[in-house]
Parts: structure tokens; C-alpha cells; sequence
């Protein structure tokens, strides 16, 4: 079974050979960096999530072993067939990817060895985003996405500045808000949709 790297156990001498030979970021970024890719390939999850979520993932066929020895952030996960732990555009994120390739589980893990962090939190199926890319031309819309793809868009409302861009923003989240409210009144509850 693969576990990720415990860098609180890598001697402060290595740490410091490395912090001379590079500067002392460098040396954050990397081991940083190379904890995401110790994660991505484990065979583990860590032991801290939110709310339900383990309970909601062992009911989607996730199999928890016993938390990894001498390492108690993290505990053995058989996933289910055909999902895989991805890394993301940045070192402290992974994803945890269902059989058809959607985003279901977000994985934050600091493996900075003066500061370990590491937890997990099940993914919404439907949102709600801002579309700030229409600030520029003066637009403000929001919509609506099931996993990453847009499945509604808002009215679209022109606005003369920043005061009432904002004011006009939150009334096209409202819309988007009450458009999940009638179509998926459960979407604000962790895991639903999934199945």
C-alpha cells in the first residue's frame, strides 16, 4: 500500500542542504509539489473531512482501511472501480475523479513539514458562479453549472460602473440561486445529484 511522503519526518539537514543549494521558497514550493504527487499516487485518503462525507462516500463504494501508521493525516481508501486521485494546476490541490472523469472530491494537503494540513470535502454536482469575465464589457451574469459544464445563464444586465455592477450581480445570483431552488432543491446538500 503507497502513503504519501511524511515530510515532518525529513531531517532538518536535508532540509537545509536543500534550502542552501536552492533558496528557502524553492525548497517549500517542491516538497510541497512532490507531497501532491506522493498523495496523487497513495493509496490513501485523509482521515479529516467535513460534515458526512466519509459516510456519503462509503456509501458510493469507498472502502476505509486503518489510518497509516505514524502518520495519523491520513488513512488507507480503497476508491471505487474506475475513479482516480488528479492533481491540480496547483501543488496543494488534487481532485479525486469518479469513473466518467467528473470532479467529485477536492483534496487541500500543505505538506509543507512545518505546517501539514490535509482534508477533503466532497464536491457540489450543481453550482452557482459570477461570470466576471463580462465585467470588463459591462455586463453582469451568473450561471449555473453541473460539474463544469454551463446548463443556464442568467438574464444578462448592462451596467455604467463598479457600484452598480455589484448591485446588478446580485440580483442575476438570485435568479441563478432560484433557478437551482426550482430545479435541484437539493442542491445545496452535500453529496446529492451524484447518483
Amino acid at each position: 500500500m503507497n502513503k504519501p511522503r511524511n515530510t515532518e519526518k525529513i531531517s532538518p539537514l536535508e532540509i537545509l542542504a536543500d534550502a542552501i543549494t536552492k533558496d528557502t521558497s524553492k525548497t517549500i514550493t517542491d516538497m510541497e509539489s512532490e507531497g501532491q504527487q506522493s498523495f496523487v499516487m497513495s493509496d490513501t485518503l485523509p482521515t479529516i473531512s467535513y460534515d458526512d462525507d466519509k459516510k456519503i462516500l462509503e456509501s458510493w463504494g469507498f472502502v476505509f482501511g486503518e489510518v497509516v501508521k505514524d502518520d495519523p493525516l491520513f488513512q488507507y481508501c480503497k476508491l471505487p472501480n474506475g475513479w482516480k486521485r488528479e492533481k491540480t494546476f496547483h501543488y496543494m490541490h488534487s481532485d479525486i475523479l469518479d469513473e466518467k472523469g467528473r470532479k467529485r472530491i477536492s483534496v487541500f494537503y500543505r505538506a509543507a513539514w512545518y505546517d501539514r494540513k490535509v482534508n477533503y470535502h466532497i464536491k457540489q454536482r450543481f453550482t452557482m458562479q459570477s461570470d466576471y469575465e463580462k465585467r470588463k464589457a459591462g455586463i453582469a451574469v451568473s450561471f449555473v453549472s453541473d460539474v463544469d459544464k454551463r446548463i443556464w445563464t442568467s438574464n444578462f444586465i448592462q451596467v455604467e460602473n463598479d457600484d452598480n455592477y455589484y448591485k446588478a450581480l446580485d440580483k442575476t445570483d438570485k435568479e441563478a440561486n432560484n433557478w437551482l431552488d426550482q430545479n435541484y432543491p437539493d442542491w445545496r446538500k452535500t453529496g446529492a445529484y451524484w447518483a
